[in-house]
């Protein structure tokens, strides 16, 4: 197992990427310049451009893999702190005295108690 963190691991696969990319790109674009006068085939053209298009996706590559590496540095890099844990305090319940119910009569809506007919 790696002695490195992940985010160094990410940081040096997106300076690959980037760097492979631009440099099939670069040559890429000398081979297109060279036999563009010599008059370029359509195989050639096609190899050309599949080169082209393949340099450009490693470059997005290499530039989302550092964001994402970029991203995920603190919670790859830092610990999270042991988290204390403390028993609750006893709760006492509360003391209902037992002679304290009262009952009252359900009023309708708009109603005072008085306003109730007697039963």
């Amino acid at each position: 197992m790696s002695a490195s963190p992940k985010q160094a691991q990410s940081a040096k696969m997106a300076i690959i990427y980037i760097t492979i990319g631009a440099l099939i790109d670069v040559w890429t674009a000398v081979f297109y310049t060279y036999d563009q006068k010599r008059g370029m085939s359509e195989t050639a053209h096609f190899f050309c451009a599949g080169f082209f298009f393949t340099g450009l996706v490693l470059i997005c590559i290499g530039l989302l893999v550092g964001r994402i590496g970029r991203a995920a540095r603190m919670s790859e890099v830092t610990a999270p702190a042991p988290v204390q844990m403390t028993a609750p305090a006893a709760v006492a319940p509360a003391q209902v005295p037992l002679n304290a119910v009262t009952t009252t009569a359900p009023t309708a809506p708009g109603y005072l108690p008085a306003d109730l007919p007697e039963a």
